[in-house]
């Protein structure tokens, strides 16, 4: 369980360090250029309110496949970059959440599977 506890601990931290710096950055901040060309941290933190669910989508299929259960998805709402930044953050907190559910389900056997067409990635659980 080492690795994939360690994963799990990882993941969460960065998560929650993002959320911490989203919910303290002043209106101005978020507006403010990235790395990535064109990109504020709007752009950057929206981005990732689609990104976490999807993750989330395709651990749930690896535990559905273990379980021999049909997948589960609950498709949450989608946030734009004209939400009020609160509402952003607050969106990134409920993706965090949920993925936290998700992972702490996960067994160490679960990095190794493969999701036949899941989510059309094709993708093994040792992402």
């Amino acid at each position: 369980m080492l690795q994939l506890d360690r994963g799990r601990e990882a993941a969460i931290r960065d998560l929650d360090a993002i959320i911490a710096r989203l919910r303290g950055l002043s209106a101005a901040d978020w507006d403010r250029p990235t790395p990535d060309e064109g990109w504020t941290i709007r752009h950057l933190a929206v981005h990732l309110t689609e990104t976490i669910p999807f993750l989330t989508g395709v651990l749930g299929e690896i535990i559905a496949v273990r379980l021999g259960e049909p997948p589960t998805t609950e498709a949450g709402d989608l946030v734009t970059l004209d939400f009020p930044t609160d509402a952003i953050a607050a969106a990134f907190t409920q993706d965090r959440n949920a993925f936290f559910h998700t992972i702490m389900a996960m067994e160490e056997g679960d990095l190794a599977t493969t999701v036949p067409g899941g989510n059309g990635t094709g993708r093994s659980g040792s992402l």
